[in-house]
């Protein structure tokens, strides 16, 4: 005897779960890919695309590039001809130890046109003192069509951490 049918779902045929992070130590040891009290804004950010492999804006390139590299940003596609844009919500960030005591890392969201110009970015969360994790569960973030993303993560200017950690996220991109 089959029991009743159960409530009907969300439909989220527009929605999609991205996620992405730093690579480990073992890959650390050949690039930077871990979040380090060395990364910093303006200049040196860990650039975490999503599904992609960390890049901080401060590896040495010869010449220098003027804008973010492509390998670093995210390009995001949806509705029925694959470039409608969309919203970016939901993010949650993990770490694989705290900060220190007294310190704190912060993530932001960037959004590039697609001439990989910058759009705007907008803050997200901060993991402070012996804090794990963190949420931007009410923020939304605009993505126009043929945009590229990428979250940044950095030392906050202010509260210095003394741990390198790895990093996971995931964020939720809603396309139109």
């Amino acid at each position: 005897m089959a029991g009743a049918s159960g409530i009907n779902g969300l439909n989220t045929v527009n929605a999609v779960m991205l996620t992405g992070g730093t690579q480990g130590s073992k890959v650390a040891e050949f690039q930077v890919a871990q979040l380090t009290p060395l990364n910093t804004l303006p200049t040196n950010g860990l650039y975490m695309p999503f599904g992609g492999v960390s890049f901080a804006a401060a590896t040495p390139l010869s010449p220098p590039p003027a804008k973010p590299l492509n390998i670093a940003l995210t390009p995001l596609l949806g509705g029925l001809f694959g470039n409608a844009g969309g919203v970016l919500g939901h993010f949650q960030a993990l770490i694989s130890s705290n900060p220190g005591l007294g310190g704190a890392y912060d993530f932001e969201i960037c959004v590039f046109n697609p001439d990989l110009s910058l759009l705007s970015c907008a803050s997200l969360c901060s993991i402070a003192d012996s804090a794990v994790q963190c949420s931007a569960t009410g923020s939304n973030t605009g993505v126009p069509a043929g945009a590229y993303a990428t979250v940044i993560a950095y030392a906050d200017p202010t509260l210095v951490p003394t741990n390198t950690v790895n990093v996971g996220f995931s964020m939720t991109y809603t396309h139109n």
